[in-house]
């Protein structure tokens, strides 16, 4: 009888570990106590997911992946920097359009920050190919939120 009533404490305690540390992974947010005071420790969950596609000009269709000329990343300048974002071929359908492209920034962009414009940069890393404005101040990066961008490039 001991044995059971173990195993039913370990398990229900199990039991409430998991939850709790559900509850903490879901919240997006680990809240850490100190003698200070509360901090916030969000900055993992701040960056850009951004999506692109390229096209020819405005009124032609956008390439496929394999029709894409080459190129090295997309960069975005905000107003707290200069973030590169990595690339891959993915197909997503972001806000009823469809993009080719799809990658992230580093994490812990400070938290505010906005994106004033996006350049498609050539293989060599320095030279844009193309320029496409930012969504503006009205979209920034919450306390503990990534923001995500999407973005048409014309090289005529």
């Amino acid at each position: 009888m001991t044995t059971n009533l173990t195993t039913k404490l370990r398990t229900g305690l199990l039991l409430v570990f998991t939850a709790m540390t559900m509850a903490a992974s879901l919240s997006g947010c680990i809240i850490e106590t100190t003698s200070g005071g509360p901090k916030n420790n969000c900055a993992q969950d701040r960056y850009f997911q951004v999506y692109w596609s390229v096209a020819a000009d405005a009124s032609s269709p956008t390439y496929t992946c394999n029709q894409t000329p080459a190129f090295s990343h997309v960069q975005l300048l905000t107003n707290t920097g200069s973030y590169e974002v990595g690339k891959a071929c993915i197909a997503t359908s972001y806000m009823g359009f469809l993009f080719d492209f799809a990658g992230t920034t580093d994490y812990a962009i400070p938290a505010g920050s906005y994106v004033i414009s996006a350049d498609l940069m050539a293989t060599d890393g320095v030279t844009s190919l193309s320029s496409a404005p930012g969504p503006g101040s009205q979209y920034q990066i919450g306390s503990c939120d990534p923001l995500t961008v999407a973005f048409t490039f014309d090289l005529n």
